[in-house]
């Protein structure tokens, strides 16, 4: 940054880098449709963290698997290794309290979430904060469906409250789980 303090008048080379963008290619790419999908397949891309809320996520996907029995979950994504990895930890024995064993899988990182996004219904987001989500990015390019806390940032600023998603406010599992139900997704099968 250069400046000529006797004009007040500041000039900078600075670029602005974006966080995530879309290509042509991949915006003009068509999207699978919804009943070439996993009926009720739903998918978290986040780190395993305090900050990812999957305490929540859990909660959630209980409610809408008793109405809906064919709902499972996916989670994508490293386990933060603090405390030797105790969230993760706690989020296992949380799938096991919950009875959740053969309804949420932790898949890990993948380096391609494509195929996984090309396969699934409902991305979902409980995080505390967002900065920028590549995951949600990624996801509404391939036509997956977000539902999410109504957070700073990603989810506010990528969904449009039931055009392109559902937005509900931070930490209300009952509706974020009800949402889910009556996505349009779920709701026409």
């Amino acid at each position: 940054i250069s400046c000529d303090w006797s004009s007040d008048v500041c000039s900078s080379d600075l670029t602005t880098i974006p966080a995530g963008y879309v290509t042509n290619e991949q915006h003009q790419r068509p999207q699978v449709k919804m009943n070439k999908r996993e009926f009720g397949k739903m998918v978290a891309i986040t780190n395993i963290s305090p900050n990812s809320n999957l305490i929540d996520l859990l909660h959630v996907i209980k409610k809408v698997h008793n109405q809906i029995q064919s709902v499972t979950l996916d989670i994508y994504g490293y386990a933060d290794y603090v405390n030797n990895y105790a969230e993760e930890i706690k989020i296992r024995q949380a799938i096991i309290n919950l009875e959740l064993e053969e309804v949420v899988q932790l898949k890990g990182h993948v380096d391609h979430l494509q195929p996984v996004l090309e396969n699934a219904q409902i991305l979902v987001t409980t995080d505390h904060s967002s900065s920028f989500d590549l995951g949600l990015l990624a996801g509404l390019t391939n036509g997956v469906v977000p539902v999410a806390y109504a957070v700073d940032y990603a989810p506010n600023a990528l969904i449009t409250n039931d055009q392109n998603g559902c937005l509900v406010m931070h930490g209300d599992v009952d509706e974020i789980g009800r949402a889910h139900v009556w996505t349009p997704v779920t709701r026409d099968h």
